[in-house]
C-alpha cells in the first residue's frame, strides 16, 4: 500500500475500535471514560496515523505551557515551533455543531483559538475523536468539521491536510483557503430590519415620558427614536466585531 492507503487503513482501524467500544458499553459508560483515556486510545493514535511522532515532545508536545497562563492539551510542532494547538475532551463533551449554533464558539473552541493566537500558532483543533474541528487561528473560522466518526471516511481527503508532511510543506494552507465566510446576505438584512422595528417599538413603549425623545412640542420625535435604535445597533456591531477578533 502507498502512504495514503496506509493512513486510510490506520484511521479505519481506529473507527472500527470505536465501534466495538460503543457496542460493548452504554452511552453513559462511554461518557464516563476519562479525557486521558480518550487522548491515549484515540486522539494520540489518530495523529500517529497522520504521521506525527507522538512520543517526540519536539513534535507532539503534551500539556504545553502557554506563556501568559494556561496549558494546551497538545501542540503539534514543526522544527520545534508550535503550529497547531489541540484541546481534547471526553466522549460526549462536544455538542454537535448544529446545537452549538453558527454564530459563536464553545468555551473550549475559543480557548484553543486564543492559545494558538497568543503563541503564534496557525491553527487550532477541538476534538474528542467523535468530533474533530479545525479552526484558522487568525480568523476563528472553521475550516474542517467532523461531527461523526463516519465523517473521517467521507472527509478523508481533507483530513490529509493535517498529516505532518502537509503541515510541514504548507499544503494545509489550501484547507484554510476553503473556509466559508458568510456574506451579509438577504437573510441578515431581513433580520436587521426586524431588529430595528422591535427596538423602536420597545423604546417607544418604555420611554413615553422621556423628554430626551420628545420634540419642542412635547411629542415623541420619531427621528430621535430612529437615532437611538441606530446607536444601539452600532454598539452591538462593535461588540460583536471585538468578540470575533478576540479583543473582548
Amino acid at each position: 500500500m502507498n502512504e495514503k492507503e496506509i493512513i486510510r487503513s490506520n484511521i479505519g482501524s481506529l473507527i472500527d475500535e470505536y465501534r466495538r467500544l460503543s457496542k460493548s458499553k452504554t452511552r453513559k459508560e462511554m461518557e464516563e471514560l476519562s479525557e486521558a483515556t480518550i487522548r491515549a486510545d484515540f486522539i494520540d493514535r489518530l495523529f500517529k496515523a497522520l504521521r506525527w511522532k507522538i512520543n517526540d515532545p519536539d513534535e507532539y508536545d503534551r500539556e504545553y505551557s502557554i506563556k501568559k497562563g494556561g496549558r494546551a492539551d497538545i501542540v503539534l510542532k514543526i522544527n520545534k515551533k508550535p503550529v497547531i494547538f489541540i484541546e481534547a475532551k471526553r466522549f460526549g463533551g462536544i455538542p454537535h455543531i448544529n446545537e452549538r449554533g453558527d454564530n459563536d464558539w464553545l468555551l473550549e473552541e475559543r480557548q484553543a483559538i486564543l492559545y494558538a493566537a497568543k503563541e503564534g500558532g496557525r491553527f487550532a483543533i477541538l476534538t474528542n475523536f467523535e468530533r474533530f474541528r479545525v479552526f484558522n487561528a487568525s480568523t476563528g473560522l472553521t475550516i474542517l468539521d467532523i461531527e461523526s466518526v463516519y465523517d473521517y471516511t467521507d472527509k478523508f481527503e481533507k483530513l490529509l491536510y493535517l498529516t505532518k508532511e502537509s503541515v510541514e510543506t504548507g499544503k494545509i494552507e489550501r484547507l484554510a483557503r476553503k473556509e466559508v465566510k458568510q456574506d451579509i446576505d438577504k437573510e441578515f438584512l431581513d433580520s436587521l430590519k426586524k431588529w430595528r422595528v422591535a427596538l423602536a417599538n420597545d423604546i417607544y413603549e418604555n420611554n413615553k415620558d422621556n423628554n430626551v425623545l420628545k420634540d419642542e412640542k412635547g411629542n415623541i420625535d420619531l427621528d430621535k427614536i430612529k437615532d437611538a435604535v441606530q446607536r444601539i445597533l452600532d454598539r452591538l456591531v462593535i461588540i460583536r466585531w471585538a468578540e470575533d477578533r478576540m479583543i473582548l
